[in-house]
């Protein structure tokens, strides 16, 4: 936050250029982060590293090294105000690794299987002719004219016995198919994700069979997910400490992040869900399983009012009428007294 600016803003920052030191509790309390980065000037062919240090209040902008003046260093501090270190880690997983990584010589291998079949069959178009039985010439000037014509023309003229063929070196197609399936297959089990693609997969549109083929990915973004609510939880209570700068009253523990998956979901399925359940959950629980309201509150509130003008347009002749009570005549009381019938 910038003085003069009444708005706080978020951005993201390279995670290679980023680094948080924690002290050794078991709370693990962020006790500063650097964020450096490299400024090239090319009209002074000059180079300077800058790094920006955020403490729980300060600000540190710090030259570490500049090219053109030799090894200098500068410092100049300026407090945040924002009440914590305000670069905030978002990790993927327990051990801060990608979902890639464990799968790179997998990744690796399938590319280089796929590549050796296409070499080969480049190599197929630039395979070695090879004579059997005769030569070209008798010396290597004749021979690269031999060669030449062979070339342009595409004609060779051999002996009787002699013969001619290409000297190929061809990987067998169905060994490697099988080979580049098994990696295929392997990537999508450790990886813990389903192959969308595969015929088997879409075939079955029942929603628990989906659910298990989907159990893996779900666990690892469990995971994610809490990992990123902790971080989006951080970013809150530093906008409601700004806001309360402003005078502006927010309690950061009252916004709850929701999360929705990007998973088809089968809406018919889910309406037969919401009847079945009709009266035994909440209204606002059951909207809140369709997938395309975002806002459940927002909904039920749209569904009173859409209520309420329905009511008022309901047409005069189906509307219930009767008579006023000092109206109702005797005989319609006898009619109505449980002695007499």
């Amino acid at each position: 936050a910038k003085e003069g600016l009444t708005e706080l803003d978020s951005t993201s920052v390279d995670p290679e250029n980023v680094f948080l030191v924690y002290d050794d509790s078991i709370e693990r309390k962020v006790l500063f982060s650097v964020y450096y980065y490299e400024i090239k000037d090319d009209t002074k062919d000059a180079t300077k590293y800058q790094a920006e240090v955020f403490t729980q209040n300060l600000h540190y902008h710090i030259v570490l090294h500049d090219s053109s003046k030799g090894t200098t260093q500068n410092e100049n501090v300026e407090p945040h105000n924002l009440g914590q270190v305000p670069i905030i880690e978002y990790r993927n997983n327990h051990f801060a690794i990608g979902d890639y990584e464990q799968q790179i010589s997998l990744i690796d291998a399938y590319n280089s299987l796929m590549g050796n079949r296409v070499n080969d069959k480049e190599q197929a178009v630039e395979s070695i002719l090879v004579l059997y039985g005769a030569q070209l010439a008798d010396n290597l000037e004749d021979a690269r004219e031999a060669m030449r014509i062979l070339a342009e023309e595409g004609l060779l003229e051999l002996p009787t016995d002699a013969k001619a063929d290409f000297l190929k070196n061809a990987l067998d197609e169905n060994a490697t198919e099988i080979l580049r399936k098994a990696l295929k297959e392997d990537i999508y089990t450790f990886s813990h994700v389903p192959n969308l693609t595969d015929e088997n997969f879409a075939g079955n549109s029942s929603g628990v069979a989906m659910e298990f083929k989907l159990l893996g990915l779900e666990m690892i973004t469990k995971t994610k997910e809490a990992n990123y609510k902790r971080g989006i939880r951080q970013r809150i209570a530093i906008f409601a400490h700004y806001l309360g700068m402003q005078q502006i009253a927010l309690e950061a523990h009252s916004i709850v992040p929701q999360f929705s998956r990007g998973l088809p979901k089968n809406l018919l399925e889910l309406s037969q869900v919401i009847n079945n359940l009709e009266g035994k959950v909440s209204l606002r629980q059951l909207i809140s399983l369709l997938p395309f309201v975002e806002d459940p509150d927002a909904e039920l509130e749209d569904l009173e009012e859409e209520k309420e003008k329905n009511m008022e347009r309901v047409p005069f002749f189906n509307q219930v009428n009767t008579k006023p009570d000092e109206e109702v005549t005797d005989e319609q009381q006898g009619l109505l007294d449980p002695e007499e019938s």
